[in-house]
């Protein structure tokens, strides 16, 4: 075989080898999908991350933000994402989650504020500040009715809740009835934009338990910093939820 024969014989070897773990492009996503550890984005775009898993995407809607200011130069909107999934993955704490995020980089300057939300009873600014360029904030909401809130969620006034949760009702039964909530949001000027909510089956008390409080803060922590990796345009690779165990 010759040098151009071997060179391409390898080169097709690595885009199979490639192949069998690739993700479906976020285009090419559809209820019944089932995506393991990322979503492509498309063609030298590095893939968005999720947790390890075998999640089911049970809804997909899409949308547009609207967008100002000079430097857009006309453009006024830009596509929007949400999808959500339930986790088949027997054993994990990891039940659900919803991801929304811009498909698109456009030239942007996002306008961020405090890692803080009041209802919220744990924040990590993950090594960023309001107003940078990189932005990335984790926030914990412990001790979540979940089943019945999504339960309930189709009949919700409020938009959001019914747009991104009401997938999950018919699939209540089979989720926890209380979980706890993680919120990671973030975004990078001239990039993208991203929000992940983010549900794990409650194993402890968050506020009154310190060694579950630390295993829910120390993941929390080292998730947020990969999707901050992501929106930096760095490879990013959650880390899987391991079970608690209690001391």
């Amino acid at each position: 075989m010759g040098i151009l024969a071997k060179t391409a014989s390898v080169i097709v070897t690595l885009f199979a080898l490639g192949s069998a773990h690739a993700q479906p492009k976020y285009s090419q996503i559809e209820v019944g999908t089932v995506l393991t550890d990322s979503i492509g984005m498309g063609f030298l775009t590095k893939p968005l991350p999720l947790p390890p898993g075998q999640w089911e995407v049970v809804g997909k809607t899409g949308g547009e933000a609207g967008v100002s200011g000079g430097i857009t130069q006309g453009v006024t909107s830009t596509a929007t994402l949400t999808i959500t999934a339930k986790n088949n993955t027997g054993g994990d704490p990891l039940v659900a989650i919803v991801v929304s995020f811009y498909p698109d980089s456009l030239p942007l300057i996002f306008n961020n504020g405090k890692c803080d939300l009041g209802s919220a009873s744990h924040f990590d600014a993950l090594d960023t500040r309001a107003g940078g360029t990189l932005y990335a904030c984790a926030l914990v909401f412990p001790g979540e009715r979940f089943r019945s809130f999504v339960a309930q969620a189709p009949n919700s006034t409020a938009p959001g809740v019914k747009e991104s949760y009401s997938a999950l009702a018919p699939y209540a039964a089979s989720l926890p009835e209380e979980a706890i909530g993680v919120v990671v949001r973030g975004s990078r000027d001239y990039g993208r934009r991203v929000n992940y909510v983010m549900f794990l089956k409650k194993e402890g008390d968050f506020l009154k338990d310190a060694a579950y409080a630390t295993y829910v803060k120390d993941w929390v922590h080292a998730a947020g910093i990969e999707i901050k990796n992501y929106l930096d345009n760095g490879s990013a690779r959650i880390p899987p939820l391991q079970p608690y165990k209690a001391n």
